[in-house]
């Protein structure tokens, strides 16, 4: 099964303070400023519906689990084929991207 961590990284002197996307195979990621019209949760599924998009899959919705203060593990929840949501709290993949970026 395939996941993808979020990480929260603060603001340095250099740069604003950001969420990167890694997933269980690790050769891309996303890196995302932190967007203060969101809720911090919110910009997490950003970042990983953002990673989910640029690598193909196809996920449909997706739910999270806190790995530790600054990282959240996240996981499909539904596939397109038809499978049902194994827990209750998930999030539509197409709802957290952008406007103008689809999975």
């Amino acid at each position: 099964m395939q996941s993808i961590i979020v990480k929260y990284l603060p603001a340095t002197n250099t740069r604003p303070s950001r969420f990167v996307a890694t997933h269980t195979g690790g050769k891309k990621r996303v890196v995302m400023s932190y967007d203060y019209e969101l809720s911090s949760g919110e910009n997490e599924y950003r970042c990983a519906a953002l990673l989910v998009a640029k690598l193909g899959w196809n996920w449909d919705r997706m739910t999270d689990a806190v790995i530790d203060g600054n990282r959240k593990a996240f996981i499909a929840l539904t596939l397109t084929n038809g499978q049902e949501p194994a827990l209750a709290y998930s999030c539509s993949v197409s709802a957290c991207l952008p406007k103008g970026v689809r999975s």
